[in-house]
């Protein structure tokens, strides 16, 4: 139910789908034959493609080899990577750049104890804040709960709850809610907040607005620090120039 906290995983219900993977425009034609053949026939011998009903739209689970060489597990939404993970004792590290970026907010001078994470999707940044930072807790905000299902079942997040021991230290909270009204009706205050919500690669509109920043900012304790998923897709920039506009209107902004 919206706002409440989630104590077990939502029933998923797998599709069976053509097989077949779309060029997407980003990613390479050989790439997208290499993932063709890794969520067709499974990487390794390991998982084959599994789909899932999202509210984003059909999310697909694979396993490929990224760039770095390491075999990692998708969530491909619209041919865009929702999330990503490495697999097994790896599985807390982070694949993605953009998360390696948000740990920008522990150079701002000031302790960070409590942290928000708008858009939860495979939980990639919380399972790394968890297992790194032992006296940081986070609150996971995920419109959907079939997404915070596949996060359990694929992503590792099952793992992390019983290795860390989240349920009975309270380190890590999630909350199936849309993360505006979560920002306006929770009343709770944070030393960081995460903006990482965003629909395969349309960002969330109901976020996108000074009230929502100004909601966002109502939220951080006095000591503050705010990331945010910026990443201009062509035609975007009038979007998110308005956008960055709205933010520098409460925030000093900095880019990493």
């Amino acid at each position: 139910l919206p706002g409440e906290r989630q104590a077990g995983a939502p029933v998923l219900r797998p599709r069976k789908t053509a097989r077949g993977f779309r060029y997407n425009g980003v990613m390479s034609i050989i790439g997208n034959i290499r993932e063709l053949a890794a969520s067709s026939f499974g990487l390794g011998g390991r998982m084959k493609r599994r789909s899932y009903p999202t509210m984003a739209g059909k999310a697909n689970v694979y396993e490929i080899i990224y760039d770095d060489g390491e075999p990692v597990r998708v969530m491909n939404v619209k041919g865009t990577y929702q999330s990503a993970t490495y697999l097994d004792e790896r599985c807390y590290e982070l694949v993605f750049g953009y998360h390696r970026a948000y740990n920008a907010m522990f150079s701002c001078g000031q302790p960070i104890r409590t942290v928000a994470m708008l858009g939860g999707g495979g939980f990639s940044y919380p399972k790394y804040l968890i297992s790194h930072y032992p006296a940081l807790s986070v609150d996971v905000v995920e419109i959907d709960p079939e997404v915070v299902g596949i996060a359990q079942r694929w992503f590792y997040l099952d793992r992390l709850v019983e290795e860390f021991e989240t349920d009975a230290t309270g380190r890590l909270g999630i909350f199936v809610d849309d993360a505006r009204a979560y920002l306006e009706e929770s009343g709770r205050g944070y030393d960081a907040i995460v903006n990482d919500c965003f629909s395969a690669r349309v960002p969330a509109m109901g976020l996108a607005t000074a009230e929502a920043v100004h909601a966002i900012h109502g939220r951080l304790n006095a000591a503050f620090a705010h990331s945010i998923d910026v990443r201009p897709e062509p035609g975007t920039k009038i979007l998110v120039d308005a956008y960055i506009e709205d933010y520098e209107e409460e925030f000093f902004l900095f880019d990493t």
